[in-house]
């Protein structure tokens, strides 16, 4: 019998969390006498981390004309909290790339990971929304849960692709009938014991249901929009055989234009390459 939303929460917990870096920055950020050289300080007492912050930095996704070498200049030219919220993408890349990948190709999960990624980012930009990264980072890290199941409760999440494939139904559906849950709320329970902003663990707990992201409904509305855009562009794969369907509501709550899909897509194709090279060195280097 596979374990409890709860049960495997916990014990997920007891071998990967955050690193210890990325509640300092929060705790630094929060702090309103704060300098560049405080967080930067705090980033470089992790070398292998400074130096994948500054690989991003100076990758052509950000396309800065001069090279960033301090993780300060990095801070100053992206933003402390955008920074912050790639430390924390850039970690959780990095702790589940040992996931067994016999049952999903995990190049082809990167690949689906950073396209939803960048559609959120996108849709986030042509609404204005403030701090664009996060929705970035929140797409990117939209089927965590997935991951999750991969490496804690591979039959269980063998058994929900049988039965997805047997009855033509949605994997996530699927899921929570053999389990009791999706992915999507594990993921977002998983986020939420890690203490996480909920703003991050809320959204993707409802990427699926986004009407119950009542707390953040624009940025839950945004990741549901950009997953079902995702698959339809079927860069990569997350597992799913079938497309989401887009929720009306979430449609009319973003007030995204039709008309603009194609612009978002072209946007995307543009940017692929340079964002999965932004995780160079990590599982998404397979992307590649």
């Amino acid at each position: 019998m596979s374990k409890s939303l709860e049960q495997l929460v916990s014990a997920t917990s007891s071998i990967v969390s955050p690193p210890d870096l990325y509640y300092r920055m929060e705790e630094k950020i929060s702090d309103p006498t704060c300098s560049l050289d405080g967080v930067g300080e705090i980033l470089q007492e992790d070398p292998g981390l400074t130096a994948r912050l500054l690989r991003i930095a100076n990758s052509p996704f950000y396309g800065f004309t001069h090279p960033v070498t301090t993780i300060t200049r990095a801070l100053a030219t992206i933003g402390v909290k955008q920074l912050r919220d790639l430390v924390l993408a850039s970690s959780m890349v990095n702790m589940f790339k040992e996931a067994p990948s016999d049952l999903i190709d995990l190049d082809a999960f990167w690949r689906h990971s950073v396209t939803c990624g960048l559609v959120a980012r996108t849709v986030a930009v042509f609404r204005k929304e403030n701090n664009v990264e996060s929705f970035y980072v929140t797409g990117l890290l939209h089927d965590l849960g997935r991951l999750v199941l991969l490496q804690m409760e591979p039959e269980a999440f063998r058994e929900s692709m049988k039965h997805a494939n047997n009855c033509g139904m949605l994997l996530y559906e699927a899921e929570r009938e053999i389990m009791g849950f999706n992915h999507a709320e594990l993921g977002g329970a998983l986020l939420r014991h890690w203490n996480l902003p909920t703003g991050l663990y809320l959204p993707i707990a409802c990427h699926h249901m986004p009407d119950e992201g009542v707390e953040y409904p624009i940025e839950s509305a945004i990741i549901h929009l950009s997953d079902v855009i995702a698959h339809a562009m079927a860069i990569g794969a997350s597992g799913e055989v079938f497309i989401p369907p887009l929720s009306p509501e979430a449609w009319d709550l973003i007030g995204f234009p039709a008309n603009e899909i194609r612009l978002v897509v072209q946007q995307v194709d543009r940017q692929f390459e340079d964002a999965i090279q932004m995780f160079e060195g990590e599982e998404a280097q397979g992307a590649a």
